[in-house]
């Protein structure tokens, strides 16, 4: 959290007297993370006003001249306040994401690196916030898909994997081909659980009597996302006996 405040007071000294009169402004903005954002969480302000009643005891500043008004004024702070790094890295992200999306050419390829560098520093808990915020931006949400396959960590892999196999992103596989330590495996599965899914939205395909042996083979993959991604992609197939036996059979193996 970040507190950034002013305070002026003003006081009265009569010529030969004591002060008699003060007035105090205090206005204070207290600033903290929001979606990403730094944003302003609460602003308080205090009026204080003091007279003095008697001067008999006591000691105060006095002069021997006219002095009506004396300013005291103390001016912009800020201050980070029970801030963990992590807090700050997404901070910056945020910035530098809008950095990229409105800087010429020049200047966005300096802050695409930067965004690489800050996300290479992230755990997955904190990509999957990131994608939380930005999930309803189109173009945030892709530049962050490029930065996350760009900075090649086994979190920022296994959060692609993790919203592809959700359907909430859909990268290509060239793109996760070019990762540094991928395994094999984990882009053949991807591959297939994106090709059921464009068999399931598309409801048919142009060789039934080929796809119904691969069909069958899917559901008996050992990966669990593998085998739901295959009755998903059949949902919008008409009703047809030699489709209805492979689940029956796999479900009744011993």
């Amino acid at each position: 959290m970040i507190l950034d405040g002013t305070q002026t007071c003003t006081l009265t000294l009569p010529a030969g007297g004591t002060v008699s009169h003060a007035e105090c402004y205090e206005n204070m903005t207290i600033s903290g993370l929001f979606r990403g954002n730094l944003t302003t969480i609460n602003t308080v302000s205090v009026d204080t006003v003091v007279h003095l009643i008697s001067s008999e005891t006591g000691a105060s500043p006095s002069t021997d001249k006219e002095e009506p008004i004396k300013r005291i004024a103390f001016g912009h702070t800020a201050d980070f306040a029970d801030v963990d790094n992590q807090a700050v890295d997404m901070v910056e992200v945020s910035q530098s994401i809008a950095a990229v999306l409105v800087s010429d050419f020049t200047d966005r390829a300096t802050f695409f690196a930067n965004l690489i560098r800050l996300v290479r520093k992230m755990e997955l808990k904190q990509l999957e916030e990131l994608y939380n915020i930005y999930k309803d931006t189109e173009q945030a949400k892709d530049l962050l898909a490029q930065v996350i396959v760009n900075a090649g960590t086994k979190a920022a892999l296994n959060h692609l994997m993790n919203e592809i196999i959700k359907g909430r992103l859909n990268v290509p596989i060239l793109q996760l081909s070019l990762l540094p330590s991928p395994t094999f495996e984990q882009i053949e599965i991807i591959g297939v659980i994106i090709t059921l899914r464009a068999i399931g939205n598309l409801g048919r395909v142009s060789n039934l009597t080929e796809v119904y042996p691969v069909f069958d083979e899917c559901l008996r993959h050992p990966n669990t996302f593998v085998r739901s991604a295959t009755a998903e992609a059949f949902r919008k197939f008409p009703c047809d006996e030699r489709i209805d036996v492979c689940p029956l059979r796999k479900s009744f193996q011993f």
